[in-house]
């Protein structure tokens, strides 16, 4: 795999990752004000996010049941987890090129990335 064609698949990679989060919060930010945008705000007591939006396997499960707000979430999850996904192929890529060096910066970056997103 050439230099190029490794860069172009990352591009690809990174730019269809934010189109299809930003599709996916789009969507949920659409369906929230369609079924909840005539509520009254009630910004002025901070009271974090519920229970069931706090991890992504309730937020899946919660977007299943057709809790607005979750999809908004899994477009911010999808966002988050695109320089994961980007890594990830980096450290292919580089190792189909047999380039060990920047494979292991790669799987170190990885690796910072995970204990980051984890803390």
């Amino acid at each position: 795999m050439k230099d190029t064609t490794l860069q172009n698949l990352l591009a690809r990679i990174m730019i269809n990752g934010v189109l299809i989060a930003a599709g996916v919060m789009l969507l949920g930010g659409v369906v929230y004000l369609w079924h909840d945008g005539s509520l009254p705000v009630r910004d002025h007591l901070f009271r974090g996010e519920p229970l069931d939006l706090r991890k992504p396997v309730d937020i899946a499960a919660a977007a299943w049941k057709g809790n607005t707000l979750s999809l908004i979430q899994i477009g911010v999850l999808l966002l988050l987890a695109n320089p994961f996904i980007r890594t990830f192929f980096s450290i292919l890529g580089f190792g189909i090129q047999r380039d060990w060096l920047y494979a292991g910066i790669s799987l170190l970056v990885l690796t910072i990335l995970a204990i980051s997103f984890f803390m």
